[in-house]
């Protein structure tokens, strides 16, 4: 499995309405199999998008690192 601890790029934890903390995690990986199959217990609503979709759904905090990946050519390409 490769090392991914030089990849993530962002984190964000916040409270709830219902009182818990929430934990998020966005990251970048590479994987030679480009199939969504997300576990059961996981959210099934998962899908690929390019960078120009990415940047009007992701918070506006880490769109300048999608600009980075973008212009470094990391940003992979479905």
């Amino acid at each position: 499995m490769p090392d991914l601890s030089n990849e993530i790029f962002y984190v964000d934890v916040h409270e709830t309405p219902s009182g818990h903390t929430h934990f998020d995690i966005r990251y970048l990986g590479y994987s030679d199999d480009l199939k969504i199959n997300p576990g059961e217990d996981e959210s099934q609503s998962v899908e690929w998008f390019t960078p120009e979709k990415c940047m009007t759904l992701t918070d506006p905090a880490i769109t300048g690192t999608i600009e980075k990946l973008v212009k470094q050519d990391k940003f992979l390409k479905c």
